[in-house]
This record gives structure tokens, C-alpha cells and sequence, in this order.
């Protein structure tokens, strides 16, 4: 399965070399700057569908006196997960998406998150609720020899109030309804015709929803 995601990422990285004192330069303490005046980390998506799926950084960088600089960018991002569909729709899934350098700089380029309560910021969308979001730092030198990036597990519950409402509780409903077949009188003939009037809207429900 493919799920797609809309994120806010800051990337933050040092380069000593554009560190300056400002009180030398009339207390400038930060600038902006073009993205493509300075060297740049090339970060991709781990376990995206796009296998080559860079993540662009924003054209106008922030650059801080102590040599920081930070991009800030929303990045649409599709990426596989493995559905379990048994408890469906009271399902709940565990998807991962992590973030390597792509490219082989020495020393080797080290990927860390930041620690940040996203879930503090995630708004409901669709069918699925964000229950948590952790990370881990994974080392994997097939990719990258001696670096290390952060994988990111969300663990998504689907709403399944949608689903009571319109397929489950129907259905119960309607089953419950054969039932009363025994109530009807049998002088009145109407037995078979109402099993029939159940079956054949429980057989258009079903063709309906499917």
C-alpha cells in the first residue's frame, strides 16, 4: 500500500566557515541566502515509492552568525507501507519513513532528529488518527558506509465511526430484521415476501457498498 503524507521539515546543519562575530559586523546575527550559493546536504526518503525522491531544500536559506543553517520547506511524500487489513475497520497500522544523505562527503554526513512532540501539531485528516510518532537511528552501511539516519514508525488508528455508521450497523440491522418473519401472521401470506423484499435490499446494500 502507498500512504501519502504532508510534512514540515526543518533541517538544520553547521557550517563553521560561515560563522562570523557580529560585533564586527554591525551586530548582524543572522542572514538570507540563496540555497544555491552554499553547499547543501542531499537528503533522500527511505522506503518511498520514489527510490530517488530528494528532498529539496527551500531557495532561500537562514544563515546564523555561529555558522547554523536551517531550511524550512513542506514536503509532499509518498512512501510503502504494509497494511494488515484483519481487525478491519478497527485496525491500527505501523508505517516507517526515514531520512539518509544520499550523498558520500568525508567524514561521513550523520542525520539526527530533532526531539519534537509532533503529534502536539498533527490535525485530523481523513480516516486515519496519528496515536504516536517515534523514531530510531539506524545504521545501515549497504546504503551509506558509517552514517546514520533516523527512521520514523507512525502508528496510524483508522476512524471507524464512518464504517460502524454505514456498513456494520446496516447490516446487523437487517439481519435482525429476518428475525421478525415469525412475528408476521402466516394467514396474511406476507412471510415470503417480505423475507424476499430483506434479502434482495440486503443483496443491493451489499453490491452498493462492495
Amino acid at each position: 500500500q502507498v500512504i501519502t503524507v504532508i510534512v514540515f521539515i526543518q533541517f538544520t546543519w553547521t557550517h563553521k566557515e560561515l560563522s562570523w562575530q557580529p560585533a564586527d559586523h554591525e551586530a548582524i546575527e543572522s542572514i538570507q541566502i540563496d540555497s544555491g550559493s552554499i553547499w547543501t546536504p542531499r537528503i533522500v526518503t527511505y522506503i518511498a515509492v520514489d527510490e530517488n525522491l530528494e528532498l529539496k531544500f527551500s531557495e532561500t536559506l537562514k544563515v546564523s552568525h555561529t555558522g547554523e543553517v536551517s531550511s524550512e520547506k513542506t514536503y509532499p511524500i509518498s512512501f510503502r507501507c504494509e497494511i494488515n487489513f484483519e481487525r478491519y475497520p478497527f485496525d491500527t497500522q505501523i508505517c516507517s519513513l526515514g531520512f539518509y544523505p544520499s550523498s558520500r562527503p568525508t567524514p561521513p554526513l550523520h542525520v539526527s532528529p530533532m526531539d519534537y512532540d509532533l503529534t502536539d501539531v498533527y490535525k485530523i485528516s481523513g480516516e486515519w488518527t496519528l496515536q504516536s510518532l517515534q523514531y530510531e537511528i539506524v545504521t545501515k552501511k549497504s546504503i551509506l558506509p558509517l552514517a546514520n539516519f533516523p527512521v520514523y514508525s507512525f502508528t496510524l488508528t483508522r476512524r471507524s465511526t464512518y464504517y460502524v455508521i454505514t456498513i456494520i450497523f446496516p447490516m446487523i440491522l437487517t439481519s435482525a430484521m429476518i428475525h421478525l418473519v415469525f412475528v408476521i401472521p402466516t394467514k396474511t401470506g406476507e412471510k415470503i415476501s417480505y423475507l424476499v423484499a430483506i434479502f434482495t435490499s440486503t443483496a443491493i446494500f451489499l453490491n452498493f457498498i462492495w
